[in-house]
């Protein structure tokens, strides 16, 4: 195993630093093998991607009144990986991550286009057996810090005054991410 996970993603989620300071301290635990695909990431471009995803999702469809906790996932497809965005009304997530145990589910199944996390998974995962880590750790330093400068604007779009975030991959650890409007 590369690096532990949990302690790792632990840290990104209790930081409030820079989105730079993250990737610079993920560059620190890779495999060399996984560094030079961290490394030419360009965060603040898929920040971007799921900023501009978020908002053309929302405008489409916004989950119901008493969703009490918004989801990303990230689960494998065939063109590589995806993040998409689901919410349910339960007080915890649904322990199967199949789209009948959510209140609601995004058009395209809330999908979001951040094409650099799919080339992420493609190129690594030629190379180790833990690629998902590494896609995992990033689209957690993203999805955090995006959260933290937009929370007001990401709770505006979705039309809720309150929820709990989290992200995952479907057959792995779940991770709240603080939502705190500043």
């Amino acid at each position: 195993m590369m690096y532990d996970v949990d302690e790792f993603i632990g840290e990104v989620l209790e930081e409030h630093g820079a989105m730079e300071e993250s990737k610079r301290a993920l560059l620190k635990v890779l495999d060399e093998s996984a560094k030079p695909f961290v490394r030419e990431l360009d965060f603040e471009e898929i920040s971007k991607d799921i900023e501009e995803s978020l908002s053309e999702l929302f405008q489409t469809d916004t989950p119901p009144p008493g969703t009490k906790i918004i989801h990303f996932g990230l689960r494998e497809t065939a063109d590589g990986c995806s993040l998409y965005v689901v919410g349910t009304k339960k007080r915890e997530l649904p322990e199967f991550h199949d789209e009948e145990e959510w209140d609601w589910v995004g058009p395209d199944g809330g999908e979001l286009n951040v094409p650099d996390l799919c080339n992420l998974w493609t190129n690594i995962s030629a190379t180790r057996e833990e690629e998902w880590e590494v896609v995992l750790a990033v689209a957690m330093i993203v999805l955090k810090y995006y959260l933290d400068e937009n929370a007001g604007d990401f709770l505006s779009m979705i039309n809720l005054s309150t929820i709990k975030v989290s992200a995952g991959f479907d057959d792995g650890d779940i991770y709240e991410i603080p939502l705190e409007e500043s």
